[in-house]
């Protein structure tokens, strides 16, 4: 307490000592002196985050309906049940709707109560994550998730009145939003996602108004759908997959980081993967350079290629430097030797088609 006072005084102290003072003499104008008076604006406003969702179920009714024939057994003199038990539901959904500025997690446990360990309980999913509803409407479908829980085991016969078999529970905490997938149908919503980082699937095809710069790790899901325009891989992990890019200038540029693309079409006037550095891993992909020059220029990166692969162009090498690109295990519509490691794989020309495998 003592040290927290003396600071007080320490600091109040140097303060009167450093305050610029102003002085002027009195001589004329009547007497009087005008003093400027300013003022200036500081905002120290904190954004407090807010948890809040709303939880809805139904009725949470279950029925164990046993159907089957009883067979006499003549050496016993009893009956053999031959039957089989199912379980029908009614109101077994339950809806997790976000209020909160952030993102929450929810998890959904089922529990059997004593006596019904036989009673097992499956949820369609157990946890998820909502975006905030900051910057929604209250009725935006991207706040609600619903899950579903089903019951499996046997019931005892005794138990022909609806009784409490078990729990579900619903956990609500602060998500960092990771991994939930944002939609784009938009160019500026497409933007938006990539800057938030995480996961964004297309909902249709978007023209860029310009290169979108990747400066947060995201996955890119084109879900079959086309980008027109270029992205760039600033110094993040970025993944780009299942869909088109098309663009005059060149569609993929890395400059560092570690960019996957997989799956993708990639066409252009241009270079279709221009690297500057980084690492970047081509899968599965098609790239055309429709001007007939180089599909791949890797500069002072590194590049790995795997699985089938179809290039138009030629992959760029030089004579002065050691260029790091890496051709591994797949199908290619080119001779790949000039970027294979001998020592690790073997080429075989297949018709119009080269194998690599590994040793």
């Amino acid at each position: 307490m003592k040290k927290a006072i003396s600071l007080a005084l320490a600091l109040s102290l140097a303060s009167v000592l450093s305050t610029t003072a102003f002085a002027a003499a009195i001589e004329e104008n009547g007497g009087k002196q005008d003093i400027g008076v300013k003022a200036k604006y500081i905002e120290n406003i904190v954004t407090e985050k807010t948890i809040y969702a709303d939880v809805v179920w139904g009725e949470m009714e279950f029925t164990y309906s046993v159907s089957g024939s009883k067979i006499w057994n003549v050496d016993e003199h009893d009956y053999d049940l031959e039957s089989e038990g199912k379980w029908s539901a009614s109101g077994n959904e339950i809806s997790v709707t976000n209020h909160s500025n952030t993102p929450i997690a929810a998890d959904v446990t089922y529990k059997p109560l004593a006596g019904y360990s036989e009673v097992t309980g499956k949820l369609t999913k157990e946890s998820f994550e909502l975006p905030s509803a900051e910057g929604k409407t209250y009725d935006d479908a991207s706040l609600t998730e619903t899950t579903e829980l089903t019951l499996s085991g046997e019931l005892s016969r005794d138990v022909t009145k609806m009784t409490k078999v078990g729990t579900a529970t619903v956990t609500i905490s602060e998500s960092d939003g990771s991994s939930i997938v944002k939609e784009a149908a938009t160019y500026a919503e497409l933007k938006d996602a990539i800057a938030q980082g995480g996961s964004v699937k297309l909902t249709g095809d978007i023209t860029l108004s310009s290169r979108i710069n990747c400066k947060k790790d995201v996955v890119i899901d084109l879900d079959g759908h086309t980008i027109t325009g270029q992205i760039m891989n600033n110094n993040s992990e970025v993944t780009v997959k299942n869909g088109k890019i098309l663009n005059v200038d060149g569609t993929i540029m890395s400059q560092k980081g570690t960019t996957n693309l997989i799956n993708c079409y990639m066409s252009t006037k241009a270079t279709p993967v221009y690297v500057m550095g980084g690492t970047v891993n081509i899968t599965d992909c098609t790239l055309i350079n429709e001007a007939g020059n180089y599909s791949l220029i890797n500069n002072n990166g590194a590049v790995y290629i795997s699985g089938t692969n179809s290039f138009t162009g030629e992959i760029y090498k030089s004579a002065n430097k050691v260029i790091n690109t890496n051709i591994l295990a797949g199908t290619y519509n080119f001779d790949p030797t000039d970027f294979v490691d001998a020592e690790n794989f073997t080429i075989t020309q297949d018709g119009e088609s080269w194998v690599v495998a590994a040793k």
